[in-house]
């Protein structure tokens, strides 16, 4: 039976560095046998990593934790702002991640700390062979 596994990467806040996130995500999915969830979790990611660069302008901590059921992303920061969910006009450029955010993961939400806040977000994974339902 797998165990969880948690992996973390620090990002400078430079919106450069989120091709590093999503590479990172990427290869720890690879790594994990899960590709077929790896679109979604490198999307969430980089959304969450992005606000974070953007509006903390501070130094980023990119957490991902996988379960035997699902990934969980996190993305820290030393901002106490709360996470935002927008309403962008059809003509605004941006404004949408925390929308994409609560469309494609199974549950998500943000956390105070005392150093800042982290923001999370689940995302279900196929059962491993061992876990799946047999007939009978």
């Amino acid at each position: 039976m797998q165990k969880d596994v948690l992996r973390s990467m620090h990002v400078n806040p430079d919106p450069e560095a989120i091709a590093a996130v999503r590479a990172f995500v990427q290869e720890c999915c690879a790594d994990w046998g899960i590709q077929e969830t790896s679109d979604v979790a490198v999307l969430l990611a980089s959304e969450l990593a992005t606000n974070a660069v953007r509006y903390a302008k501070t130094p980023v901590i990119v957490w991902l934790g996988h379960r035997p059921d699902r990934i969980v992303l996190s993305v820290e920061d030393a901002s106490r702002s709360s996470a935002t969910v927008r309403d962008p006009g059809a003509m605004d450029e941006g404004g949408r991640g925390l929308l994409l955010v609560d469309a494609l993961a199974e549950r998500w939400g943000e956390r105070e700390l005392a150093t800042g806040k982290l923001v999370w977000a689940e995302i279900a994974t196929a059962p491993l062979p061992s876990q799946a339902p047999t007939g009978g």
